[in-house]
């Protein structure tokens, strides 16, 4: 019997479909923080002007407002993780089906009984590890993705994006729980 193990999680981040479908599914999430920009910034004008707004109808106004919005961003949050999730299910199951028909005509080509993936394995010798041989086969089908940076800079270039966006989360996260606090306030009580 002959056996083979690869490491898939080698294989994805190497599968051309699977950097498309990450690619996509980071402009989704930058597509949504561009979009809730203008509500968080109408939010937060609210919340700095509460102090300043003496008549209570304007403060009921201003309230309710700020409510509105309160809900209109929690729901495009909900909906938007369902998306993403959507997304991200289905960019999987794709990547898996394509990589699984690969690894089988390769296995069939040379009968191989058996591939697992490496992360089930306890133990193996590398004579067993077919992730090259699998690789050269995407290859093969111009299915490949490697990064090629030229140039050190580059790749700050790239954890400065990164970092841009993680900003933005936690800015993102820091207003829900502003947003939290502020329910407290007496002004916002209905």
């Amino acid at each position: 019997m002959e056996l083979r193990v690869i490491d898939f999680d080698i294989l994805t981040r190497n599968f051309q479909p699977y950097v498309d479908g990450y690619k996509n599914i980071e402009s989704e999430k930058r597509a949504m923080l561009d979009s809730i920009q203008p509500v968080r910034k109408e939010m937060e004008s609210i919340m700095k002007s509460a102090a300043s707004i003496l008549d209570e109808v304007s403060q009921q106004k201003s309230a309710e407002r700020f409510r509105t919005l309160q809900d209109s961003l929690m729901k495009s949050d909900n909906d938007f993780k369902y998306k993403l999730k959507g997304l991200q299910e289905d960019l999987n199951t794709s990547v898996f089906e394509q990589l699984s028909e690969i690894v089988s005509v390769w296995a069939k080509e040379n009968s191989i009984n058996l591939v697992m993936g490496k992360m089930e394995v306890i133990f193996n010798t590398d004579d067993i590890d077919a992730t090259e041989d699998i690789l050269s086969v995407v290859k093969e089908k111009d299915l490949f993705y490697k990064v090629e940076v030229t140039e050190d800079d580059k790749v700050e270039e790239v954890e400065i994006i990164d970092e841009k966006i993680k900003s933005e989360i936690n800015s993102i996260k820091d207003s829900i729980d502003i947003l939290k606090k502020v329910e407290d306030n007496p002004i916002y009580k209905v």
